[in-house]
């Protein structure tokens, strides 16, 4: 069976984690492209191969000759180039976002239960839960959201308006994120703690209730992209264009 290869232009290579889990696919870079091959040319061919943002697609010989579908004469040859299995290559250029997965310290002020009615930012869910919403979410959903992912798959979304999916909901004050329901029984004390433990504000404090809190980086947080959602947690990842 002949072999195709696919010319995709280098910024769409977000669009390849939609074929990442398929078998057998290597791909190059080429300069401001990228090759893919591996692909068995077939009118069966996988919805997912015909999916992708392809500049060119040419069938190859086993001398290196490219051959436009349908063409007999070749029109170029398949340059030398660094194959590597697709899904090393995704491992590298695509790191997911990572939430850090210790506790940094003990709360040093009480939350109680408020009456008030808070917006919530953030919403603390399983990755399970993150990857099925995200398979089918309209994209005008996504954009408008951030998302880190931890060791132990648990996943901290941020945006308006959160996902409907089960977690547990934050609201934000000095970019201490606090359970909602909860509040500082002292309110000043907020301003207090996050000037001491976070002065730059480079951070977001995850509040447990009973658990203490941690420390997590704002640039942990990456937009949520389906391609970076998919690939979060493959082979133990954690940190999409």
């Amino acid at each position: 069976m002949l072999e195709l290869v696919f010319k995709i232009n280098k910024q769409n290579e977000e669009a390849l984690g939609a074929v990442r889990c398929i078998d057998g696919l290597k791909l190059a870079m080429d300069g401001p492209f990228l090759w893919l091959r591996g692909i068995l040319f077939s009118e069966t061919m996988d919805i997912r191969l015909r999916s992708l943002p392809v500049l060119q697609s040419y069938l190859v010989n086993e001398n290196g000759l490219l051959f436009v579908p349908g063409h007999t004469t070749p029109t170029d040859k398949l340059p030398a180039l660094d194959w590597q299995p697709l899904k090393d290559y995704l491992q590298v250029e695509l790191p997911m976002s990572s939430l850090p997965g210790k506790l940094d310290g003990k709360i040093p002020f009480q939350l109680v239960p408020s009456e008030d009615q808070r917006k919530s930012i953030a919403l603390l869910t399983s990755l399970h839960q993150w990857k099925q919403y995200a398979a089918s979410a309209p994209a005008v959903r996504l954009q408008v959201l951030r998302f880190a992912v931890s060791e132990n798959d648990e996943v901290l979304i941020m945006g308006a308006p959160l996902p409907p999916i089960p977690g547990k909901e934050y609201w934000s004050i000095h970019d201490l994120l606090i359970p909602s329901g909860l509040e500082p029984a002292i309110g000043i004390a907020a301003k207090f703690f996050a000037d001491k433990m976070n002065p730059d504000r480079s951070l977001y404090l995850l509040f447990l209730p009973d658990k203490g809190w941690q420390q997590l980086e704002k640039t942990s947080f990456l937009p949520a992209k389906r391609s970076g959602i998919r690939l979060s947690g493959v082979s133990g990842s954690t940190s999409e264009q």
